[in-house]
């Protein structure tokens, strides 16, 4: 059973949370009005580099990849996963500024801020038939996030309200709410805004969990460290790999986020790639805090059986700390974890169907797409949430490959379009779907599903390869 929370830090907290979105809202609205007449502006104009880096940092924070995947790989995992998180952003260190010289001079010299890197370097690349097939699938897999995160807030709402149905339905509108709202009045600047103001809580949030590690730890007269890694899957680890490069490096968001005000200088993709550095750096912090964390929990919970086991220990945890001021945080913290993920899906369904002229993914059509996915959230039950969120993540490797293609798109290697990409997703959503019930609770499996994204794309890459070879030779 969990704690019961008090109607006293119920009613603070909620006050809180709404006097926190009245003021997020006015703020977007106050900031950025004069340019909702502008489409190209509302969706991609950002602010300074404080906002964008407060935006990146606010991305890292979600209920469903931090206090979820990085608190329970972290306990199942430990030492090893440290060793694959190190490993993927040595190599998005490499990967993402390389990316970035690839679009210069063609994006970044523009200083109006009315497009996104990645994409445009992948129009540019690709052509437009294939370009459509990316943003189509790109558009897929956000709305697959999005539908997968609303399904872990009602998780986290239920675990956290189990005698206060009407309070946990009440927040969620307010949530939903107050996201349509500033969305509309200040598209991707808003965003910015918002993530700005929610890490005013998740930074003494972070604080928090270091406490509660030194605290713990000091009372078993010993200090916070990893325990030593056992690598025994080998495939399973670069399959892990492969999940968080492709995860990173093909975020449309973070591009998006490089449209901060900068002057128009011969060192303005210096700039930009040393602002894209510190980002990563700083995210690669977050997650070793939140990995660490997740280490210590192996204290209060030997094994993880289940996302609603978890969610429901986690919580007791948390709730039953001795300072009401360490609950009153982790209350609003949860919060603002939900506006900070769920905003940011919603901004880049709209600029992904704004590349490609989408009649659905449309600022008018925004409350639409979003009762759909919240009615699709209701679908998924609790217990599947980690295997089918590392499934819609691991999709992101098709993006990833087009990424590969449009770097290398002379190389004979990569046939002329990324078609095959239309193939592999079926194909490995067929795949995962035979393989669900082995994969649905086996934690220690879960990095094999990336592994099933890949089989496909490779598969249908080499028949596309062949398939076109053929055509040439008859020709």
């Amino acid at each position: 059973m969990l704690p019961t929370l008090d109607q006293l830090t119920i009613f603070f907290g909620a006050v809180a949370l709404v006097a926190l979105s009245i003021y997020t809202i006015l703020k977007c609205r106050e900031d950025s009005v004069e340019h909702l007449g502008d489409t190209e502006l509302f969706l991609f104009l950002g602010k300074t580099r404080a906002y964008s880096f407060a935006s990146n940092l606010g991305s890292v924070f979600s209920v469903t990849y931090f206090f979820g995947a990085a608190f329970i790989y972290g306990l199942i995992f430990k030492g090893t996963l440290l060793i694959i998180t190190t490993i993927v952003f040595i190599i998005l260190f490499w990967l993402i500024p390389r990316i970035m010289t690839s679009s210069w001079p063609h994006n970044l010299h523009s200083t109006d801020q009315r497009g996104n890197i990645l994409l445009d370097l992948l129009l540019r690349r690709l052509g437009h038939q294939s370009f459509q097939v990316v943003c189509r699938i790109y558009s897929f897999i956000y709305f697959a996030l999005l539908v997968e995160e609303l399904s872990v807030s009602r998780l986290i709402l239920h675990t956290l309200f189990p005698a206060h149905a009407s309070v946990a339905a009440a927040l969620l509108v307010t949530i939903c709410f107050v996201i349509l709202a500033y969305v509309h009045f200040g598209g991707f600047r808003a965003i910015l805004i918002s993530d700005f103001e929610q890490l005013k809580i998740l930074v003494p949030f972070m604080v928090v969990l270091i406490f509660l590690m030194l605290k713990d730890s000091t009372m078993r007269q010993g200090i916070p460290a990893f325990s030593v890694p056992h690598i025994g899957n080998i495939p399973g680890l670069i399959f892990a790999v492969l999940f968080g490069v492709a995860w990173f490096s093909s975020a449309v968001d973070f591009y998006s986020r490089l449209n901060f005000k900068s002057p128009a200088s011969g060192g303005l993709l210096a700039a930009k790639k040393s602002f894209a550095r510190v980002s990563l750096a700083a995210t690669y912090a977050l997650l070793v805090a939140g990995i660490a964390f997740g280490q210590h929990l192996v204290t209060i919970m030997p094994r993880v059986e289940s996302p609603s086991a978890y969610t429901s220990i986690a919580m007791h945890y948390f709730l039953a700390q001795k300072s009401r001021l360490v609950i009153f945080i982790f209350f609003l913290a949860i919060f603002c974890m939900l506006f900070t993920t769920i905003n940011t899906l919603l901004m880049t369904l709209l600029q992904t169907g704004f590349y490609y002229k989408s009649r659905l993914l449309r600022r008018d059509r925004l409350l639409q797409v979003f009762l759909a996915a919240s009615i699709l959230s209701c679908s998924i039950p609790f217990d599947a949430v980690s295997a089918v969120g590392i499934y819609f993540g691991s999709l992101l490797i098709l993006p990833f490959a087009s990424i590969i293609h449009a770097l290398h798109h002379r190389s004979r290697i990569f046939p002329r379009n990324v078609l095959y990409l239309l193939w592999a997703l079926p194909i490995s959503a067929v795949l995962f779907a035979i393989l669900f019930s082995r994969l649905e609770l086996d934690f220690e499996r879960h990095f094999q599903i990336p592994g099933l994204v890949a089989v496909a794309v490779m598969t249908t890459l080499v028949e596309a390869r062949k398939s076109e070879t053929c055509r040439r030779s008859m020709e």
